[in-house]
C-alpha cells in the first residue's frame, strides 16, 4: 500500500502521464482510489525485480530511476 503521503501527488502524476491510465485524468478521484492497491518498493542498484520465466502477476512502474532488462537466451 503507499504508505508515504508525500508521495502520493507523484504518483498520481505519474499514473496520468502513461496511456493506461491518462485517460483518468479527468477525474482524479478515480486515480485516488487504485492507489490503496498500489505496492510501492525501493531496489538498490543491481538488484533483481523480476526474473525471466517468473509468473507475473504485477505491473511495475518506476517512478525513479532506471532499469536494465535482460533476455537469457
Amino acid at each position: 500500500m503507499v504508505a508515504m503521503v508525500e508521495h502520493r501527488a507523484d504518483i498520481v502524476q505519474c499514473l496520468i502521464g502513461m496511456r493506461i491510465f491518462g485517460f483518468m485524468a479527468d477525474d482524479l478521484s478515480r486515480l485516488e482510489r487504485i492507489l490503496p492497491l498500489l505496492n510501492l518498493r525501493h531496489y538498490r542498484s543491481g538488484e533483481t525485480v523480476i526474473e525471466e520465466g517468473a509468473v507475473g502477476d504485477s505491473l511495475f512502474i518506476v517512478l525513479s530511476g532506471r532499469v536494465r532488462i535482460v533476455k537469457h537466451t
